[in-house]
């Protein structure tokens, strides 16, 4: 009984803590392209990316920590990718809007330590996208 018990339980937390970081990389991303809105002195997206990443780094600090592994962050324009490392969608973007990528590897890093045989039925990596139109033409895209 106790082991029933128990693995209801550990299914309960390691479960539930992937939903909260996988919130929490949907956050992340949606910070980051919000950040990208501000005004950064200059109409170019070089600055934009880069407070775009550093936000949504800071959004994940906690998931990162936690779970001993390092978040890949992409910040992507109309040309390819501006910021940070990984691949872009590959969705077509218009020059004057921008994406960032969100990627955590869940098995290089869980958040609860993994049970044997039980690998298969957790997400190997965890994914979120956020877009942002900066609304007009914007120079470096």
């Amino acid at each position: 009984m106790f082991l029933v018990f128990f693995l209801v339980v550990y299914g309960i937390l390691t479960w539930g803590l992937i939903f909260v970081a996988q919130q929490s990389l949907n956050h992340a991303a949606q910070e980051g392209a919000r950040m990208a809105l501000q005004w950064q002195g200059a109409n170019a997206m070089g600055p934009r990316a880069l407070r775009a990443r550093a936000e949504a780094l800071r959004q994940l600090s906690w998931v990162q920590s936690m779970g001993n592994a390092d978040a890949a962050i992409a910040v992507c324009g109309a040309n390819g990718l501006l910021q940070g490392e990984g691949a872009c969608s590959g969705a077509a973007l218009d020059p004057d809007q921008i994406e960032v990528l969100v990627r955590y590897p869940y098995l290089a890093g869980p958040l609860v330590p993994v049970l044997p045989g039980v690998l298969p039925w957790l997400p190997a990596q965890l994914t979120a996208r956020a877009s942002v139109r900066l609304g007009g033409p914007v120079a470096g895209g």
